[in-house]
Order: C-alpha cells, then structure tokens, then sequence
C-alpha cells in the first residue's frame, strides 16, 4: 500500500478511497500520490500529489471511447477528491500536449477553481487552441515555464522539469523534490537509442537523475509490455 525512504511514506489511492485520521505531525509527513486515471489503462492521465496541505495535479487527460461505451463521446477522470479539496490545489504541471493528458482540461478545470497551468509553449499552445471550442469556460491561468525551471513552493519542496523524447515536442518530465526524496514523473516516453542502445542524451539524463535521492518513479510508455524496440 506504500514505500517508506528516509522517514518519509508515499501512499498510493485510488481515486478518493478515504485515509484513517493522522495526527497533525504525523499528516504533515505523508506524502501521497493519487492516481485518478491513467493506471493500467490507456488514456484519461491525471495524478495528485499532496503533500502539506497543498495539492498539485500531473497533467488532465480524457480517454476514448470503444465498443463498449456506446453513445459516450469521452471519458474523464473522476475528480470528487479534488473538487472537495479545491482550496488546496496550488498548481497543475502538464508534461505534454496528448489528448490523453491535456484532454480532460475543459471539462474539469473549472469544477478545481481554475488553478494556474505550468506546461511548455507548446503544450501550452495547444492547450489555448483547444480552449476557444469552450467560449462559455472562464479563460485558463496559463504560466509557461522550460526544461530548466525550478520552482519552490514551499521551504522544504520544490518543483523542476526535464526533457523526455516522446512523439510529440515539447515533452517533459515532472520532478517533485521532497525532504524525503524525489517523485519523478516521466509522462509518457520514449527512449533515443540505436539498435536497441540508448543515445548519449538520454544516459546523460536519466544517468544523472539516477544518482539523486529518489523516493518513487512514476514511468508511462505505451506497449512498454511488447518485448522488442519502438522505433527512435
């Protein structure tokens, strides 16, 4: 149900299953991660870290419909755990500009208060493209930010960004620094290589996050079951 590393404790949730009562210090220890679409599925990406009061979202994606959901145009993510929180949420990081994780934007943004979005130009650019379908919705607080940002939120938590090689430019990964380790967020990837070895940027990358106090990884690359190579 969770990892412990360095004192701290990640726990892991699905959707808005509720928590036994902490004490005040105890909560202020517990850093949680919350899946709420986007877990052994394809589609509908949307994460919640939570940590000292405040919550902070990984991207807001819708998933298609199939055969089995006849007359649904999209589904997305179930968001009454942060609709009843939405005070708290302080900022949503989008990694890349997918349907499956910018998707969900309109139908959800508003009903979370309509917190700031942190993404790339073009992610972000795409994210506004979108938007003018929904001219009745509020407009988006929209902050874009690069590869080399760092942002602290607190004195003890910060947020960064890094390059990921996915099909689409401008993707990023996500890096919450924490007391009690890094949660890393590659959203979805691929990996540079040649004939199956990986290209010098890539090793220098993830080589040099590999070497930093790391709590959790959280990795999405579709087919990543599928033995054999993606193509670069």
């Amino acid at each position: 149900h969770g990892a412990r590393d360095h004192g701290g404790r990640v726990r892991v949730l699905e959707r808005s299953v509720p928590t036994a009562p902490l004490s005040a210090e105890k909560e202020n220890d517990i850093v949680r991660v919350i899946p709420l679409g986007g877990v052994e599925e394809i589609g509908k990406n949307m994460t919640v870290v939570e940590f000292r009061g405040a919550i902070y979202i990984v991207d807001i994606g819708l998933q298609f419909t199939d055969e089995e959901t006849p007359g649904v145009d999209y589904i997305v993510p179930d968001t009454k755990y942060l609709e009843a929180r939405k005070k708290k949420i302080k900022g949503v990081f989008i990694t890349h500009g997918h349907l499956d994780h910018i998707g969900g934007i309109p139908y959800i943004m508003d009903k979370l208060g309509n917190p700031p979005i942190y993404t790339r130009q073009l992610t972000g650019t795409m994210i506004k493209k979108r938007q003018e379908e929904f001219q009745h919705l509020p407009k988006l607080n929209l902050e874009i930010i690069e590869r080399d940002t760092r942002m602290k939120i607190a004195p003890d938590f910060s947020v960064r960004f890094f390059n990921v090689t996915h099909t689409i430019p401008d993707a990023m990964g996500v890096i919450f620094e924490t007391p009690f380790g890094n949660l890393i967020f590659t959203g979805d990837l691929k990996i540079d290589h040649k004939d199956g070895v990986p290209l010098k940027h890539e090793e220098d990358t993830f080589g040099a996050l590999g070497k930093e106090n790391n709590l959790a990884l959280f990795a999405d690359s579709t087919n990543v079951e599928r033995p054999g190579f993606s193509l670069s």
